[in-house]
């Protein structure tokens, strides 16, 4: 009786175990930093109660199911050269490696120091424009300082700091009933393909050319 009662407990034991082990698993991937949907989410505990890659995450609103944001191997190094001169007014990030640094960004070595800079392969640009004040703050990039470009805020113009842009630019917008932030730049994309925004946030989208309008 007592070796019944042994074994059904040992089992009762591993079964626990095994849901707890299983509740604690962690998906692979980001939660992104917003997500707004006009279908219904479930709250979530756990990322074991999510269908396929979505991921439990957090929010303002509470924790509920969302799609991840692929991360990379941090142990990779980032595509691209470090410029060889590279001028900032502002001081540059320290680091030790590609993976302390932003975005597309590399640890490079100067004669002045290191520290963070954008590669030498991909050009910068203006990042996407949002929703800004409705005035004009700039009207050329020589008014700008640091290195910043004179863009458009979605309203108006204004001094930013430059973003990596690929080759190419973003067709029509998708409509998309989620509204997430899959991107930041071109930089955070695979391939060719740009960060582009849809009805309801951004997303990495093939690029469109002048070739193929013709």
């Amino acid at each position: 009786m007592k070796t019944s009662c042994s074994i059904i407990a040992a089992l009762l034991l591993a079964s626990c175990l095994f849901v707890l082990s299983y509740a604690d698993q962690t998906k692979p991937g980001i939660c992104p930093e917003t997500f707004n949907t006009l279908l219904p989410v479930p709250p979530c505990d756990h990322d074991s109660e999510c269908p396929g890659t979505e991921k439990c995450c957090k929010f303002d609103y509470g924790s509920v199911c969302a799609p991840p944001i692929e991360t990379r191997r941090l142990t990779w190094n980032k595509p691209g050269r470090c410029p060889k001169h590279f001028a900032s007014f502002a001081p540059l990030k320290p680091c030790r490696r590609d993976r302390d640094c932003p975005g597309a960004e590399k640890c490079c070595v100067f004669g002045h120091g290191g520290g963070c800079a954008p590669p030498d392969f991909m050009p910068l640009g203006c990042p996407i424009p949002g929703i800004g004040l409705c005035a004009e703050f700039c009207s050329d990039d020589s008014e700008c300082q640091g290195g910043m470009l004179c863009c458009s805020n979605g309203c108006g113009h204004q001094c930013m700091t430059p973003v990596p842009v690929k080759p190419g630019f973003c067709g029509r917008r998708q409509n998309n009933p989620r509204c997430l932030n899959l991107c930041r730049d071109d930089s955070e994309c695979s391939g060719k393909k740009k960060c582009c925004p849809n009805e309801c946030g951004r997303s990495c989208e093939n690029p469109f050319f002048a070739k193929d309008i013709n």
